[in-house]
């Protein structure tokens, strides 16, 4: 599903995607903190080449986001299922989640990750991109879960 989601992102948005994973979630503000052990360089403002934060072996890319507006999308079942706009608040740097981090505030309700999530895993494009996606799931007769 994440793969396909890269997929249908870059072809939408001729961009590339960071695949991140839910690591913390405050419900009180709607924020999220987003992480994966890896980011594309070129998504980047600056990037620090550090050790894999599960096994503390190897080599991860801790990348510097540039702060602003994002996209959130999650491919899943049938179709496109999911999307977020949001806004990338902060690149966090805590010591006991995978290295390049993303705290985001969600415009919808940071409730769906708690509560019946597509997935783990889910796609953040720099930019907002959610009137072409918005667009694409229409014409393919998507379903937008809220």
């Amino acid at each position: 599903q994440s793969i396909f989601t890269l997929l249908i992102a870059k072809t939408l948005t001729g961009q590339a995607g960071f695949m991140a994973n839910p690591a913390f979630i405050n419900d009180d503000l709607n924020e999220i903190v987003m992480a994966h052990c890896t980011i594309a360089t070129k998504m980047v403002d600056q990037f620090i080449i550090r050790n894999h934060f599960e096994t503390e072996t190897g080599i991860a890319i801790q990348g510097i986001l540039h702060p602003g507006g994002i996209t959130m999308i999650k491919c899943a079942g049938e179709c496109l299922d999911e999307y977020f706009t949001a806004h990338l608040i902060e690149n966090t740097n805590y010591i006991n989640a995978c290295r390049t981090q993303a705290r985001i505030k969600l415009d919808k309700s940071v409730d769906y990750f708690m509560r019946n999530p597509l997935g783990n895993h889910h796609i953040i494009l720099m930019g907002d991109h959610e009137k072409v996606i918005h667009e694409f799931m229409q014409l393919n007769s998507c379903k937008l879960v809220e």
